[in-house]
């Protein structure tokens, strides 16, 4: 089978397809990756076995680099672009391929792949893990006046072609960004929602039960699912094996742990904190200091999270030292387990 993975930039929640890659090359399948980033192709091309790995077209490169310009007018036109390129692109891709795996289906380049050849997503974000969390979240909010005037014309548009213009998820209307939604539904843009697989790929692998049931609760078709585990996430159960007493002892070196201390980490997601999220962070660290002699805190943050945000939050919890660590670079799922073992097991 001819697959096309359309990686165009190296980001955290991909890695999954550097173990994924090999795989489907030792079963026979022919895999090209194109990109954009340098280091994404030095990063697959160094694989045992390698894909074949090609550069993502310039032009469509160009379109998505400046549909981010801050004047509405340059936006809306590289949006355009960035659509029309899309669906030109995608329909000479796919006269190579078989197959897509697309990281998800919420980029007009993606989605227009989707919609010209058969495809898969592989869930590996926290989304949906908890749908009232999700919709919590990502839930309209009516902030501004002008926001609020626009919000009433697309509900009457809404109205008029029948539900399919508002992004919803559950019965629910989510947030959007105004000038995008309009330019995305005229160029051709039917997904309900701009979540994982919903905008028909043919096939949706999660981690487990619990996320296919969330997938089903929001209206995803049950027999596009499958429960498969995680390519990334395999091998973690075995790290009591891997990671021995010598990686154990380094670990605590780099954080400045002492060698008797029993280390809690808290695995922050948000990238910038409310004050009601911020007072819940210290009052867990404040109950784990009090209950817990020789207590050591890892404070692990986002990769996105903004430095001074991290150091705001570490200074507000006592301060970077003697029984305190702030992690802020991304170390993979591996470093993660390690600083959250099995329950049976210790760092």
């Amino acid at each position: 089978m001819r697959i096309v993975i359309p990686l165009w930039e190296r980001y955290y929640l991909f890695d999954y397809l550097k173990i994924l890659v090999p795989r489907l090359l030792a079963e026979g399948n022919q895999v090209t990756v194109l990109t954009f980033q340098a280091d994404v192709r030095k990063t697959f091309r160094e694989l045992n076995p390698a894909p074949c790995v090609e550069n993502g077209p310039f032009l469509l490169k160009a379109a998505r680099h400046f549909e981010s310009q801050q004047t509405p007018v340059l936006r809306g036109l590289f949006r355009v672009a960035h659509w029309i390129f899309g669906w030109l692109w995608a329909w000479r891709t796919a006269r190579r391929f078989d197959l897509a795996i697309v990281p998800w289906d919420n980029k007009p380049s993606w989605y227009a792949l989707v919609r010209w050849l058969p495809a898969v997503t592989c869930h590996n974000t926290t989304e949906m893990i908890d749908l009232s969390n999700t919709l919590d979240r990502d839930q309209v909010k009516l902030g501004t006046f002008w926001y609020r005037m626009v919000h009433r014309v697309y509900r009457w548009l809404d109205f008029l072609v029948g539900g399919r213009f508002l992004p919803r998820l559950a019965g629910s209307e989510l947030r959007y960004d105004p000038l995008f939604l309009l330019i995305d539904r005229l160029m051709g843009w039917r997904a309900p929602n701009q979540y994982l697989g919903h905008g028909g790929v043919r096939l949706l692998t999660v981690t487990g039960e619990a996320i296919r049931d969330s997938y089903i609760e929001a209206g995803f078709p049950a027999e596009r699912i499958a429960v498969v585990g995680h390519p990334g996430y395999d091998g973690l159960l075995e790290m009591e094996e891997s990671f021995d007493s010598s990686q154990r002892q380094q670990l605590r070196k780099q954080l400045g742990a002492a060698e008797d201390a029993r280390i809690f980490t808290l695995f922050l997601s948000p990238t910038n904190f409310t004050d009601a999220q911020v007072r819940e962070v210290l009052q867990v660290v404040k109950r784990i200091r009090a209950r817990v002699d020789g207590a050591f805190i890892v404070l692990k943050f986002h990769p996105k999270t903004p430095q001074e945000e991290a150091d705001r939050l570490g200074e507000r919890a006592g301060g970077v030292g003697q029984d305190l660590a702030v992690i802020t670079r991304f170390g993979g799922d591996e470093q993660n387990t390690q600083l959250a073992p099995p329950p049976h097991s210790r760092i």
